[in-house]
């Protein structure tokens, strides 16, 4: 594997100042046992000879990550415990990832909850809806979302779990019901199933997919849309955002790095059909229980797909960084005349 992932001295994080103070507070939280850390041992196939591919993260974090070498699928290894993870994103994580103690920030970019709108509409079956996400930040993509489906004349119910408390408080305000339940509490005193299910930059913070994942079928029916949106790994190439940067793509935060061949893979092992999707990855599933019934005969992630994409995004990791950011700056461009012409 490349060997600037695995030395870590030779890659210098570029933080500004909250940051470097929430980075210094996390690492005396773990030493200190605040903040508790577990180490995985095998993959979610089962495999337990990972082969190691980093030994840091982007924030010079010494949180390492493993790649299957049966599957693919790329995990994390120390990952914060679950019993820490309450005070770890009520802490640590929006001022750490984001460099701001604003409480009001939007967690995704503007105009996601409308895509992802666009994307169920065509699978819409109800004009009254209820949606609930996992993960909600102050609950923007539930806002748009709902004023998208609303200007179609659809009626939306919306509810979300997220456990900063402050984007909670902020979250009420604006009228989504949110609360900072974990999902197994929710799940327990729920007396109700959804319609749409958004794991918007969630799934990947999982734990536990196994048992979330199985948790998540008891608010659900075989009608139920789930919307899976992660970080996609074989996207890398256009991703600005990272710079085009395995290493400035990983995080502590994430549990496991999915390529769209390794989330299907995952997802139908625990009871869930793939719709449709693309590598960025924004996908479809539906809960079906014969995916959950056995292991999935042919597991399409491939563990030299993913080694070779990642030599080759190192090797020409500047000139895919420059043409990604020149789209970049093109999109904007163009988005600006747009405004203008109006």
């Amino acid at each position: 594997m490349v060997s600037r992932f695995l030395n870590c001295k030779s890659f210098k994080a570029d933080l500004n100042k909250v940051q470097q103070q929430y980075r210094a507070s996390f690492l005396k939280a773990i030493d200190g046992g605040e903040i508790v850390t577990s180490v995985r041992a095998e993959c979610l196939c089962g495999s337990a000879e990972p082969e190691k591919i980093a030994s840091y993260d982007r924030f010079g974090l010494p949180f390492s990550a493993y790649i299957c070498r049966v599957c693919g699928l790329i995990f994390t290894s120390p990952y914060i415990s679950e019993r820490s993870l309450g005070q770890y994103y009520n802490t640590f994580y929006h001022p750490l990832t984001f460099g701001t103690l604003q409480e009001d920030i939007n967690l995704f970019s503007k105009g996601q909850g409308a895509k992802i709108y666009q994307m169920v509409k065509p699978y819409l079956a109800k004009m009254d809806l209820k949606i609930f996400e996992i993960g909600a930040g102050n609950g923007s993509n539930l806002r748009e979302f709902t004023e998208s489906a609303c200007a179609d004349g659809i009626k939306i119910e919306s509810y979300g779990l997220e456990f900063n408390q402050k984007f909670v408080e902020y979250g009420c305000k604006t009228g989504i019901k949110l609360t900072d339940e974990s999902l197994s509490s929710y799940v327990r005193n729920c007396n109700e199933t959804f319609d749409i299910i958004i794991l918007s930059h969630v799934l990947e913070h999982f734990t536990d997919i196994s048992y979330q994942l199985k948790l998540l079928s008891k608010i659900c029916t075989v009608d139920s849309i789930i919307y899976v949106g992660v970080p996609g790994l074989l996207d890398l190439k256009n991703k600005y955002v990272y710079c085009c940067d395995f290493i400035k793509y990983l995080t502590h935060a994430h549990n496991y790095n999915f390529s769209l061949s390794s989330l299907k893979y995952i997802m139908n092992l625990y009871g869930y059909r793939f719709i449709c999707g693309n590598e960025k990855i924004e996908s479809l599933f539906k809960v079906d229980p014969l995916y959950g019934d056995s292991l999935t005969q042919c597991c399409e992630a491939n563990y030299q797909e993913i080694v070779n994409y990642l030599k080759q995004l190192e090797d020409y990791r500047f000139v895919y960084n420059l043409i990604a950011h020149t789209n970049w700056y093109c999109k904007r461009l163009v988005n600006k005349l747009s405004r203008l012409k109006r």
